[in-house]
């Protein structure tokens, strides 16, 4: 809108297109600041967003950062509830955790896949779940924000929530298309010579 002061333009003034006024622009996340480097076209936002209100707001953009160095010898400290399990010890109050609503079906995932295990020793459990009639397309804006905010670039809404879920819990996950599984089968093994 007219008199909002951009990172990247300046302040919006009022201008004539084919002798219509606008009084405002429609901008990349580049230009609003948010994104590093040239965003393709306009941001699109949440259909909730309230026309005028602070982008900061509208992508939870106002919040408070922690940067922190964290050892090798330390990967239960490598994800978000780690270090709030280590900052409620430090600080002896009780640890909250999300609370997870997940609404199941009562069929099993053997009936879709099978998972082989022939590197106990290195993988003793290996657990997952099937999620039917999902759509591969973009993350909202607030999980793109997330991430950005964790140090990873968005891809699509499976890869980026399969990644937001490892930093929040520090549990690895990979989403597979259960199409294009060979044999309906995943096999947990160690690495044959020519493989990386």
């Amino acid at each position: 809108l007219e008199g909002a002061k951009l990172p990247q333009i300046g302040i919006i003034k009022s201008k004539k297109f084919k002798n219509v006024l606008s009084s405002g622009m429609l901008c990349s996340a580049s230009e609003l600041g948010i994104e590093p480097g040239e965003s393709p076209g306009i941001l699109i936002l949440e259909e909730d967003a309230v026309l005028g209100e602070d982008i900061r707001k509208i992508i939870k953009f106002d919040d408070t950062i922690f940067d922190f160095e964290i050892h090798s010898n330390r990967p239960d400290l490598m994800s978000i509830i780690g270090i709030a399990r280590e900052v409620a010890a430090i600080t002896d109050n009780k640890l909250k955790t999300p609370e997870i609503k997940i609404k199941e079906e009562d069929e099993r995932i053997e009936k879709d896949i099978t998972v082989k295990i022939e590197a106990e020793d290195l993988c003793p459990r290996y657990t997952g779940r099937v999620i039917k009639n999902i759509t591969v397309g973009e993350s909202p804006l607030w999980l793109k924000w997330k991430l950005r905010l964790l140090g990873a670039r968005p891809i699509n809404n499976i890869v980026d929530i399969t990644n937001f879920v490892m930093m929040e819990t520090g549990q690895p996950l990979h989403a597979f298309d259960l199409d294009l599984i060979k044999g309906k089968t995943i096999i947990v093994r160690r690495s044959r010579p020519g493989e990386t």
